[in-house]
């Protein structure tokens, strides 16, 4: 019998020549790299390559890339096709999770030049169809220092609400409950099976 975990690093979406995968082995380390060094991943730094794979590894991630190879069609005055390089790296969601009870989303970003095409919250749905999947998850949470998009980004997309922080004065912390925990029926007006 495969475990959760295989089952959900299995999973991948498809849209136009988008593509949302959960395989680890398709996240390319050297790019994570360069996005933990950048200014836009304001809470967290580098760490190093071997660190960097064991991180994407232990996590279930999901991948955002663009399958679009940009290949000019051959003709019989140009036969050769360049070569597919693979898809390219263009965002991440990255969560800690025992792929039974609890799911920690962290690590969100997409790439600046794929932004206001919707593929945030594309890549949101996503990691909220797999936890709605989950039926023992008790929780997903996250931690957001941006009251002013991310907060009503995650009310939105994932239903989250802020169960700890105040504006302006510290992080917002925002849950979800899930189907294994023991208020989820009451507060989505389902009853208990008897």
């Amino acid at each position: 019998m495969a475990t959760a975990a295989s089952q959900l690093r299995q999973k991948s979406w498809r849209r136009d020549e988008f593509l949302i995968s959960t395989d680890p082995s398709l996240i390319p380390v050297n790019e994570v790299i360069k996005v933990f060094t950048s200014d836009e991943i304001y809470w967290a730094k580098p760490l190093p390559e071997d660190a960097t794979r064991e991180m994407l590894d232990n996590c279930l991630c999901f991948g955002l890339y663009d399958t679009d190879q940009d290949s000019p069609t051959p003709s019989p005055g140009n036969p050769t096709k360049r070569k597919p390089s693979g898809p390219k790296f263009i965002g991440i969601a990255r969560c800690i999770t025992d792929f039974t009870t609890v799911l920690y989303i962290t690590d969100v970003w997409v790439s600046p030049a794929y932004r206001s095409e919707g593929l945030g919250t594309w890549l949101m749905e996503c990691v909220n169809e797999v936890s709605e999947s989950m039926p023992h998850l008790r929780k997903s949470m996250l931690a957001t220092g941006d009251w002013e998009k991310s907060v009503p980004f995650y009310e939105r997309v994932m239903e989250m609400k802020v169960t700890e922080g105040k504006r302006g004065e510290s992080r917002a912390i925002m849950e979800r409950r899930g189907r294994g925990n023991p208020r989820y029926e009451e507060e989505n007006g389902e009853k208990k099976e008897e």
